[in-house]
């Protein structure tokens, strides 16, 4: 007995933590391999005014590399005044910088934008899926392309007038990744999408194993996976922070270090999702740990629910009724989606149905037993 308690709880514990790892798992996938769900964070992450300053100066950098301003200016102005080409550059670069702002304000542009960014994901899935030539046309490197909105932005500035034959391929992007051995990335990412979409599975076994293990102090052990629940989506949640201090402290040195948490927060807010899901379920199971349980005031709930309990379609209307209204009010991503409806669906299930044999069986105890009949005269 003492040696199934000590390894139900082991598996309770290990459910934990591969509950923590199949979130972040879950979450790269989405990220990374879902385009739908990568545009609407591409949308959400243009959006940011922040980062809209950000791309400002690097489509003013972009400019700048390529068109000589001070050479344009210099031939424009009257020999006695082209001294005055370099100040005047600076200053059209200042205005350069506030008309790039607007810019990319306006719907349309963040749509090139968003555009830019999806290519780019789609070039990132290329090359992890195998495609090794969309590295090779950008010397190793994976690009974020600036070009599209840069030529937008020489456009709205006079002095630059059409740039879009000047605009050099290797200027107008934003290198964010290169590798020495992208073989090894590769074979990790078919590993990962081999295992990503079914490691949920793993956690719900192990816990499930381990209740079937604890028998005699059951209702125990699921409160111990409760709880564990609520652990996996706290040190889903830390990961995310640990994580994010650490990328923004590297970024902080080249002045970025606001701009880099709001682009952490944008990128990563499906990851706090994810732990906040968790944590959500574990409080959920806890509470029907106690609803079960034989505390004075469950029995008392339980006693009081009674009369509809006994009736199925009260009681499972009622839990449809509640995940209907969770679904609609979609407070994390993960609500939102079928196959997680689905699942908590049938925990619900199982929760009602054990909530109505605990509360049948004690009616029937505390039920009055039946007058004897009296022998006749």
């Amino acid at each position: 007995m003492h040696k199934r308690l000590i390894a139900a709880r082991f598996l309770v514990v290990l459910g934990a933590l591969l509950a923590a790892v199949a979130a972040v798992a879950g979450y790269v996938r989405y990220q990374v391999f879902d385009d739908d769900t990568f545009r609407q964070t591409a949308e959400e992450f243009v959006a940011d005014p922040l980062i809209q300053d950000q791309v400002a100066a690097s489509m003013v950098d972009a400019l700048y590399a390529n068109v000589d301003v001070a050479a344009r200016l210099e031939a424009r102005l009257p020999e006695d005044q082209q001294g005055l080409a370099e100040p005047l550059a600076a200053s059209i670069r200042a205005l350069a910088e506030s008309q790039a702002g607007r810019l990319l304000a306006r719907p349309r542009i963040q749509e090139l934008w968003v555009n830019s960014l999806a290519t780019t994901q789609q070039q990132l899935e290329r090359v992890l899926d195998g495609d090794d030539t969309v590295l090779d046309t950008q010397d190793g490197w994976l690009v974020v392309n600036l070009k599209p909105l840069v030529v937008q932005l020489g456009d709205q500035v006079a002095v630059f007038g059409r740039v879009a034959n000047a605009l050099s391929d290797e200027r107008t992007v934003i290198r964010i990744y290169q590798t020495e051995d992208l073989k090894a990335a590769q074979d990790a990412t078919a590993l990962f999408k081999f295992v990503a979409g079914w490691l949920w599975l793993v956690p719900l076994a192990l816990w499930a194993l381990a209740i079937w293990l604890a028998r005699g102090r059951r209702r125990r052990e699921v409160r111990a996976v409760a709880i564990s629940i609520i652990c996996a989506g706290v040190l889903v949640l830390l990961i995310r922070s640990l994580a994010g201090g650490y990328i923004v402290d590297a970024i902080a040195g080249t002045g970025g270090e606001e701009t880099a948490e709001h682009a952490w927060a944008i990128l990563t807010a499906l990851l706090a999702d994810g732990g906040r899901t968790l944590v959500g379920m574990g409080i959920v199971a806890l509470a029907g740990v106690w609803l079960v349980g034989p505390s004075t005031r469950a029995v008392a709930v339980r006693h009081r629910v009674a009369p509809y309990l006994e009736q199925p379609e009260y009681a499972f209307g009622a839990g449809a009724a509640a995940l209907v209204l969770l679904a609609w009010w979609g407070p994390t991503e993960q609500t939102r989606r079928f196959g997680w409806i689905l699942v908590v669906a049938a925990l619900l299930a199982c929760g009602i149905e054990l909530l109505r044999i605990v509360t049948a069986r004690e009616e029937a105890a505390a039920a009055p037993a039946p007058p004897a009949h009296e022998p006749a005269a």
